[in-house]
């Protein structure tokens, strides 16, 4: 359900933008990126366990924003 609902997100988000002209990439780019960002979330969801699991709300969107800080200059 993160990898869902995380992806949703992601798209509505970028639609937004998109359709205000903050964005101006193409539709495959845009989805590329929705889709590593939502998987490195999900990941990273997945491996918060044992005594950092309360810092979750910290270390998934951390994880997803370096992980698009480094793969957005290859897609873009």
């Amino acid at each position: 359900m993160m990898f869902v609902f995380a992806l949703l997100g992601a798209l509505f988000s970028y639609f937004v933008a998109w359709s205000t002209g903050i964005v101006s990439a193409n539709f495959a780019s845009i989805l590329i990126l929705c889709l590593v960002g939502a998987l490195v979330g999900t990941v990273a969801e997945a491996l918060t366990l044992g005594p950092i699991r309360a810092f979750d709300n910290f270390t998934v969107p951390f994880t997803s924003a370096a992980a698009l800080y480094l793969v957005t200059p290859l897609i873009l």
